[in-house]
């Protein structure tokens, strides 16, 4: 099927691809053949097949829910558990059913936006873990495990508040990325992917790279290439937002987080825990005290435990602390010579 034949203008409406209709290898077969103008087009229509896809990113609100056997329910333990039968997190829509290639591509990228972008969004095993603690803790003691009631309490309690820590420190590693400049950035690599990629036929030449591809159907491999190559451009984007060089293969680069910001660094030694920014002397914070003799508000340093006056009651102050110093000193003067 010849692609450019299924243009629609645009005084007939939208421009798009019908993903039920055609194949992503006949897109791209057509996109190598076209001219400059026609690869224009074809690219923004491909563009605009995806960006309407009925596959949109969906972002909800699960529980992580258990029930209390009624005959425990009157027990403290067991109040104790039914007022954490059901746990509340945000989670996404991951996969879909559809075969198409735009519904596939599209939840490759709202999945990336997902994990990277979206700072409501946490699923990191150890956070899941932590606010699993209360129905773990319901099925343990079911078997048999004793607890009492205030150690029940402390460890739930502790459990939820190093999740609420840990998400707030994954959520610092996710990139300040809203979703139109996301799809803009998209649409820059889409462009790269369709002037990279090399036909399955070129790879079929006994020349080249021989793939064996019987038993797997030909828009299953550039789906794939899509998928693999955003995914690769995405954590090359993200090492180039926090400024680092994107290594090659060959290169050997350690990247850490560092455990201030949640921003990426490149680690030079085992023991480095902060990127260069964080690790950088930073001027001592201020704070504000209340001067004991007038009441006024003074802004001293943070680490001052000294200073406890404005600067014109401390000259009164001073002033008064040597007149006093001096009589005492007189008046010592005088009993000296009697």
């Amino acid at each position: 099927m010849n692609i450019l034949a299924s243009i629609i203008f645009l005084r007939r409406g939208t421009q798009i691809y019908d993903s039920n209709e055609m194949y992503l290898y006949e897109i791209l077969n057509d996109y190598k053949e076209a001219d400059k103008k026609d690869k224009h087009n074809i690219f923004n229509l491909f563009c605009s097949s995806i960006w309407s896809c009925d596959n949109k990113r969906r972002v909800f609100s699960r529980d992580i829910k258990f029930s209390v056997d009624s005959r425990y329910m009157n027990t403290e333990i067991g109040q104790i558990f039914d007022s954490w039968s059901s746990v509340s997190y945000i989670t996404y829509r991951s996969m879909t059913k559809e075969l198409d290639y735009a519904s596939l591509i599209r939840q490759k990228i709202n999945n990336l936006y997902s994990i990277m972008c979206d700072k409501d969004v946490c699923q990191r095993k150890d956070y899941m873990k932590l606010i699993k603690t209360p129905k773990t803790l319901y099925f343990r003691w079911l078997k048999g495990e004793q607890y009492e009631p205030q150690y029940l309490i402390e460890t739930i309690d502790e459990a939820m508040e190093m999740a609420e820590k840990l998400k707030k420190k994954y959520q610092l590693e996710k990139l300040n990325l809203s979703w139109e400049d996301y799809k803009k950035l998209i649409e820059k690599y889409f462009f790269k992917i369709f002037d990279n990629c090399i036909c399955l036929d070129d790879y079929e030449d006994k020349t080249k790279i021989v793939v064996q591809t019987e038993a797997w159907h030909e828009d299953n491999f550039y789906i794939s290439y899509f998928c693999k190559t955003l995914d690769g451009y995405m954590r090359n984007y993200q090492k180039e937002y926090y400024g680092l060089y994107v290594a090659g293969s060959k290169d050997n680069y350690i990247l850490k987080r560092c455990s201030k910001c949640g921003s990426l660094f490149n680690q030079k030694s085992n023991n480095q825990k902060l990127c260069k920014k964080c690790s950088a002397y930073t001027p001592i914070g201020t704070k504000i005290i209340n001067c004991v003799d007038c009441g006024k508000d003074v802004e001293v340093n943070s680490k001052d435990n000294k200073t406890d006056r404005c600067q014109n009651c401390y000259k009164e102050y001073r002033k008064n602390k040597v007149l006093i110093n001096v009589k005492n000193y007189r008046n010592r003067k005088c009993n000296q010579s009697k």
